[in-house]
């Protein structure tokens, strides 16, 4: 079911706040349920590597429906990645997870003091994952790679209607995963929710560019969990071709932001040492290898295996 335990990072002990000690302890066993490539995946292992946290890798395979597997949805009743387990607790939600990390690691805080600046980071938060980079992902993405990525939706309704019957313990679970999976596919293959995705994301980054005419970071005068979410949102939007909307000087505060954002060690940790040709071989090999692909496919399914998410 799982590959080997791989191990990243390691710990740091910095309290800048001593508000924290009360809260902050250590944890001997901390284990990431992931997928490479996943958005919300992403935005966890920054926290993470920000936080220097040492954590075990149990990669959840996506391109082969592994979150659909009963052992999953038993971890995770949604059937997504990602899953943080500490010392036997499941935490679930990339922005639970996120603030979770933040609560209960040492190391610098990750958000800003005062009730006031919590709410404008949470906002901040909310508002890059309430973004429909999903759909757009699946809609966008084009050529042969397109039509592998937009193969592997249409396998997994009939894969969790499979799953229902089998395992009707999990009926509640599989029946609700059925029903977002049903509506998620007809979304897609509307052009007017894919107008209205594209100007939310006009929107989201206009005002985006407002804050940071004025302002290094999204709260506070600090790094903070916002700029955490944000940097893979921004990351994503760009390989989807949407840096349109801020390069050459269109918008160049958010442009200079994320520049600033992938320069960071964390970067490096969590999203591009996950989105080498290795790493993306690692994931796709099981389907590679039965299909007995060409080059040419096996390039375009590499690429594809950039775009899959839950």
């Amino acid at each position: 079911m799982e590959e080997p335990a791989e191990q990243h990072g390691g710990h740091e002990i910095v309290l800048e706040d001593s508000s924290r000690k009360a809260r902050v302890r250590k944890h001997d066993d901390v284990t990431l349920y992931h997928f490479p490539l996943s958005l919300d995946s992403q935005k966890v292992r920054l926290a993470l590597a920000e936080k220097n946290v040492t954590w075990r890798s149990r990669v959840v395979n996506l391109i082969e429906l592994e979150n659909l597997e009963p052992w999953h949805m038993r971890l995770n009743p949604n059937g997504v990645v990602p899953t943080l387990v500490v010392d036997g607790k499941q935490v679930t939600d990339s922005l639970q997870i996120a603030r979770y990390i933040n609560d209960e690691f040492p190391g610098h805080a990750l958000a800003p003091l005062g009730e006031g600046g919590d709410r404008e980071m949470d906002s901040w938060m909310q508002r890059a994952d309430s973004l429909p980079l999903r759909e757009l992902t699946y809609a966008t993405l084009g050529g042969l790679a397109g039509r592998v990525a937009r193969r592997s939706l249409s396998r997994r309704g009939p894969a969790i209607e499979k799953q229902l019957k089998a395992h009707p313990d999990l009926a509640e679970q599989y029946a609700a995963k059925l029903e977002a999976h049903d509506s998620f596919k007809s979304s897609v293959g509307s052009n007017e929710n894919l107008a209205a995705a594209k100007s939310e994301l006009e929107a989201a980054v206009n005002r985006l560019e407002q804050r940071l005419k004025s302002h290094d970071w999204l709260v506070g005068e600090s790094y903070s969990l916002a700029d955490i979410v944000w940097t893979p949102t921004l990351h994503r939007m760009s390989a989807l071709g949407f840096d349109e909307l801020w390069k050459n000087g269109r918008r160049p505060a958010v442009e200079e932001y994320f520049s600033r954002m992938k320069e960071r060690p964390s970067f490096k940790k969590a999203i591009s040492d996950f989105a080498t040709t290795r790493q993306r071989l690692k994931v796709i090999a099981p389907r590679l290898v039965p299909m007995a692909v060409t080059a040419t496919m096996a390039v375009a399914v590499l690429a594809a295996a950039a775009w899959l998410l839950t």
